[in-house]
């Protein structure tokens, strides 16, 4: 196989592949709430959330691939455009929202589970409000600039994306240590602290990717490579929906009591 078919490959599981794996990530999330373990159905609800907020945020990137193959608005490009910016603005909306929705999940769980303060919602809530700010004063001192070579501008493209990465695996990590910290004890998803630690470690993978991007700028056998690793790491979120459909389905005592931990 030559490389210009691989590329071509990759590129349609990158674009058409991952929104797929989230896809069906939502649906065994929603399938789990049959469950008859209904102490895991907070999570099982946050699944589904965290899945289809996933593909919302690559909506914007599968419908300009679709429109740049002639899949979609072959001889229409102002119509497609028009819908392109209403869509990904109608988008933006809807994905806060979803973010709000699934930390108020995650802390439920924890919260009943093990008997956690307001603080790790307090936390994840502040950072999620305060970086479209930051986002927002970065745009205006750098990206506003537009008299700067190509690569000059694609690194800070880059480097306000890496920004809110590094907020969001602020959130990611906290709620992955109090996983971590109670697994012992955990009792109906005992497990579920090693996907918030691989959840963590793929946030860290997607910010190195996005620092070499800068280093490979317009590399297309970097680009492939990169493309590789993303629909690899987006396997996570099925297993993840995997485990929490199982467990949902098991044969666990239901009296939530014993469940209550430490903080």
């Amino acid at each position: 196989m030559d490389l210009g078919r691989l590329y071509l490959i990759i590129e349609f599981l990158y674009n058409i592949g991952i929104p797929a794996l989230a896809f069906v990530a939502f649906v065994l999330g929603l399938i789990s709430l049959t469950g008859k373990n209904k102490n895991v159905h907070l999570l099982c609800v946050w699944t589904a959330v965290s899945a289809f907020q996933n593909m919302t945020a690559r909506y914007s990137s599968t419908l300009m691939y679709m429109y740049n193959r002639g899949w979609i608005f072959d001889s229409d490009s102002d119509g497609f455009y028009e819908m392109y910016r209403g869509t990904v603005s109608m988008i933006g909306i809807g994905g806060a929202f979803l973010s709000v929705l699934g930390l108020i999940l995650m802390w439920l769980y924890v919260k009943r589970n093990y008997n956690t303060s307001f603080v790790p919602l307090i936390i994840s809530l502040a950072v999620l409000f305060i970086s479209p700010f930051i986002s927002f004063f970065y745009n205006k001192l750098f990206l506003a600039q537009r008299d700067v070579s190509d690569v000059q501008y694609y690194t800070r493209i880059v480097i306000s994306s890496i920004i809110s990465m590094v907020l969001g695996l602020l959130i990611t990590g906290m709620y992955a240590l109090i996983f971590m910290k109670n697994k012992d004890r955990e009792k109906f998803v005992p497990s579920f602290w090693i996907f918030r630690l691989l959840a963590v470690v793929s946030v860290g993978i997607s910010i190195l990717l996005a620092i070499l991007s800068i280093v490979f700028y317009k590399n297309n056998g970097y680009n492939l490579i990169s493309m590789v690793i993303n629909f690899v790491v987006s396997f996570l979120l099925v297993a993840n929906s995997v485990y929490l459909f199982v467990r949902a389905r098991a044969d666990i005592p239901t009296d939530s009591s014993e469940a209550v931990i430490e903080e």
